[in-house]
């Protein structure tokens, strides 16, 4: 579970890897965390799919790969 802004959305397939909560909002972070609690099966579900998605798309590889090319990026419009 996460809030819905860049980066940390990255991590989210919702309803596959996690549940995504707009921002700034208390009552559906806490709605989404209930939900949770109320169906531990799914959770567990969730969770191991993050791990997968996680081993798979975030590896220390590709995030160095996806940082240098910002960097080149960066430099090449100086």
């Amino acid at each position: 579970m996460t809030t819905d802004v860049p980066g940390c959305r990255d991590a989210i397939i919702p309803s596959v890897t996690g549940v995504l909560v707009r921002v700034k909002d208390p009552e559906g972070l806490a709605d989404a965390i209930q939900n949770l609690v109320e169906a531990p099966d799914q959770m567990v579900m969730m969770g191991n799919a993050g791990r997968v998605l996680a081993k798979e798309a975030f590896t220390i590889e590709k995030v160095v790969d996806q940082h240098l090319k910002i960097y080149e990026e960066l430099l090449t419009d100086a």
